[in-house]
């Protein structure tokens, strides 16, 4: 990156042959938060997630102010 804000972006994909599975991963991280998609696919089935990690922290900081 050339600037602090600046985006940062990741795509990563790996094949395991010997378990037969394959992962696929999106990064998207900026100064305040990093969003991550996840699609991982089995002989089994098929799993996505998606996760915000600036929201799930405001939400475990609101909890603590809330507590206290």
């Amino acid at each position: 990156p050339t600037s602090l804000g600046e985006t940062l972006k990741s795509t990563t994909a790996k094949v395991d042959k010997v378990n037969k599975q394959i992962d696929l991963v999106v990064t998207e991280s900026e100064t305040t938060k990093s969003t991550v998609a996840a699609l991982q696919i089995n002989t089994d089935n098929i799993t996505t997630t998606v996760s915000n990690i600036q929201e799930e922290n405001e939400t475990n900081i609101n909890s603590i102010n809330n507590a206290l």
